[in-house]
C-alpha cells in the first residue's frame, strides 16, 4: 500500500541516489527551496503567502496565511520625483483577516510588519533567488577553472 506524500519517508539510499543525479541548477534550487520553507515555518507564515507589487496599478497585495490567519491586504500608492529619487507614498490600505474587514490603520499595521518578510522570502522571490546563486556558483566554478589553469606547473 502506498504511503500519502505527507507520510513518506526515503530511504538514506534513496536521499543518496536523487542527490547524485540532481544537476547542480536542481540541488540549488532545493536548497533555496528549503531555506525559504523553514523560513516560513519558522515565522507561522504559510507556504503560499507573497507581496505582490503591480506598480502599473500602484498597488501591492500581500496574501497568505499568517499565524493561522487568512490574510489579503491592498496598498495603494503614489511615487513622487524628488530631484532623482523616487519615493512611494501610501494613499491607503484595506483588507481583511479570516473574512473580516480590517480598519485602514489595522490593514496598515499588519502589512507592514510583514511586507519585508514577504519581499524577502515570499513565494516570488524563491525562483529569483535560487537562479541569482545558481549564476554565482558558475561565476566561481569559471573563477576557479581559470586559477586552475593558470597555476605554474
Amino acid at each position: 500500500m502506498l504511503k500519502s506524500p505527507e507520510q513518506y519517508q526515503p530511504s538514506p539510499e534513496e536521499i543518496k541516489k536523487a542527490d547524485e543525479m540532481m544537476t547542480e541548477k536542481q540541488r540549488v534550487e532545493s536548497e533555496t527551496r528549503e531555506e525559504f520553507y523553514k523560513k516560513r515555518e519558522e515565522a507561522g507564515i504559510d507556504q503560499n503567502f507573497n507581496v505582490i507589487n503591480e506598480p502599473n496599478e500602484h498597488k501591492r497585495i500581500m496574501k497568505g496565511i499568517i499565524k493561522s490567519h487568512n490574510v489579503e491586504i491592498k496598498e495603494t500608492y503614489s511615487d513622487t520625483k524628488k530631484g532623482d529619487v523616487y519615493y512611494r507614498d501610501s494613499l491607503a490600505f484595506e483588507g481583511t483577516i479570516d473574512g473580516h474587514n480590517l480598519s485602514q490603520e489595522e490593514a496598515k499595521k499588519i502589512f507592514e510588519k510583514y511586507r519585508e518578510f514577504g519581499e524577502r522570502f515570499g513565494l516570488d522571490r524563491e525562483e529569483e533567488v535560487a537562479e541569482d546563486r545558481y549564476q554565482r556558483t558558475l561565476s566561481q566554478g569559471k573563477k576557479d577553472a581559470v586559477e586552475d589553469l593558470l597555476r605554474e606547473i
